[in-house]
């Protein structure tokens, strides 16, 4: 019964009712409702824990002070971050300019986890502002400042 009321929600609400042939439309359709049924679940865990989740943001901006803004590459779609202790890549990608959460980092801005996507385990499967994305806001604040350093040093007459 179970199996086929998640066929069913696969079926109509992430493959929009059709039959789908190719493979990789079926393994992104499975891994979006993994995903929300995680984020379900998280949310009934730590409904009303925003504190834990908040120390949890606090840990992850301090991790990230310790990466450099060498470790970006700018990509067509968004920014790779290359991982300090293993050889993979993740992509960073904004999705939203201003969001109206209060699960914010005030030390990057006010930016907020549904501003930005990552494909770490941290971000993507634990619904955490991961260190990464507290990397990019760093890199991006840091580049915002040197521009409007120029333009104060050479103002155009």
């Amino acid at each position: 019964m179970h199996i086929e009321r998640m066929h069913r929600t696969l079926k109509y609400l992430y493959m929009g009712g059709k039959h789908v042939k190719r493979l990789d439309l079926g393994i992104h359709a499975i891994m979006q409702f993994v995903r929300d049924k995680l984020l379900d679940r998280l949310i009934t865990i730590n409904k009303g824990k925003l504190s834990r989740k908040l120390k949890d943001l606090g840990n992850c901006h301090v991790s990230s002070e310790k990466l450099s803004f060498e470790m970006i590459l700018p990509d067509e779609t968004g920014w790779q971050v290359v991982s300090g202790s293993s050889p993979q890549k993740y992509f960073v990608n904004r999705i939203k300019t201003e969001c109206q959460c209060n699960l914010t980092c005030s030390d990057c801005q006010n930016v907020c986890l549904h501003q930005y996507t990552c494909t770490c385990i941290d971000a993507s499967v634990k619904w955490n502002m991961c260190k990464h994305i507290h990397l990019m806001c760093r890199y991006l604040q840091s580049k915002s400042i040197a521009i409007e350093s120029t333009e104060a040093q050479n103002p155009d007459v």
